[in-house]
C-alpha cells in the first residue's frame, strides 16, 4: 500500500502542469512539501532530486517515478515479508507496547506541531 509518493522539481510549475494531467484523471492530487518539514518530512524528495533537472523530459520524469514506485514496492514488500516471519511476529508481540507508545508520542507532538502552525 502506498500512502505518498513525492517528487521534487527545479521547475515547479512545468513539474505541477505535468503531474496535474497525468495524476488528476486517476483521482490523485498533487501535494508539496513545506519547507519547514511540514507534513511530508520524510519523503523521497532527496532521491528523486538527483535525476531531475530543468531539462528532464516527460520520458525522464516518467522513469524516475517508475523506479521511485518499484523501489516502494521492494521496499514496503521487503517489509512484509520480512515482519511476517514468526521470530519477527514474537519480537513485536514483546516490544509493541514500547513500540506503540514511542509513536504515539511522536504523532502527538507532530500533531500539536501542525496546530500550532500559523499556516
Amino acid at each position: 500500500m502506498f500512502s505518498h509518493i513525492t517528487v521534487g522539481s527545479c521547475d515547479l510549475e512545468r513539474a505541477g502542469h505535468f503531474y496535474d494531467a497525468l495524476l488528476n484523471p486517476l483521482g490523485l492530487v498533487r501535494r508539496l512539501l513545506t519547507s519547514d518539514g511540514g507534513p511530508a518530512a520524510l519523503c523521497w524528495v532527496a532521491i528523486i532530486s538527483l535525476g531531475i533537472g530543468q531539462d528532464t523530459s516527460a520520458g525522464g520524469l516518467t522513469m524516475i517515478v517508475a523506479g521511485c514506485v518499484s523501489l516502494g514496492i521492494l521496499v514496503f514488500g521487503g517489509y512484509a515479508l520480512i515482519f511476517s516471519t514468526a521470530v519477527m511476529i514474537a519480537l513485536y508481540a514483546r516490544a509493541r507496547r514500547w513500540i506503540e507508545g514511542v509513536l504515539s508520542v511522536t504523532f502527538a507532538a507532530a500533531g500539536l506541531r501542525l496546530l500550532s502552525s500559523s499556516n
